[in-house]
């Protein structure tokens, strides 16, 4: 889209467009990448800049024109509003419905599943890091409960002795200050 719209002034539209580099792509290139597929998704585009035309086509699966050369037999936008933002129009694309299901809407579906394995891993993740961190927690908490138990004995054993000596020395007459 970027031979039929202006768009090379985005650098993130022309990074994206590296597409052998797309093994390459992280979650949130993704996530981009997706965005912009969505705003440059070919019903919006469909018979105002690109156009479903078998014939036009000849033996390939799409092909690009200059505005001048098809001015005549097509109706075509000189701009569109593409995300809230105006681009010109600088050629004209006729394509077959073989190109859409090969350069759209096979890659589209590849990307979305993508996205969607990805964020069902995060969210697994997520929540096994949600579980790792009330484990720690209850761990700690049980361990502070051991630790209070064994003060609570310690003191109780304390207290006995202290009370045990105080009677030994009670029982055998001689008066120690503890």
């Amino acid at each position: 889209m970027c031979s039929v719209l202006k768009l090379d002034d985005n650098p993130d539209v022309n990074r994206l467009r590296q597409y052998h580099n797309y093994y390459m792509l992280t979650q949130s290139d993704t996530n981009l990448l997706i965005s912009l597929c969505l705003l440059l998704k070919p019903d919006v585009l469909l018979n105002k800049c690109i156009f479903q035309d078998d014939n036009i086509c000849g033996d390939c699966n799409n092909e690009f024109f200059d505005l001048e050369t098809v001015r005549n037999n097509l109706l075509v936008a000189g701009s569109i509003m593409i995300g809230g933002q105006q681009k010109r129009v600088s050629k004209i694309m006729a394509f077959k419905m073989s190109w859409l299901q090969l350069y759209w809407i096979d890659p589209m579906k590849t990307l979305l599943e993508r996205q969607k394995r990805e964020e069902l891993l995060r969210k697994q993740r997520e929540e096994r890091q949600r579980r790792e961190r009330e484990d720690a927690i209850r761990r700690q908490s049980e361990i502070r409960q051991r630790q209070e138990r064994e003060r609570a004995a310690a003191e109780l054993r304390r207290r006995n002795e202290a009370q045990y000596t105080y009677r030994h020395v009670e029982n055998s007459s001689t008066f120690v200050i503890l």
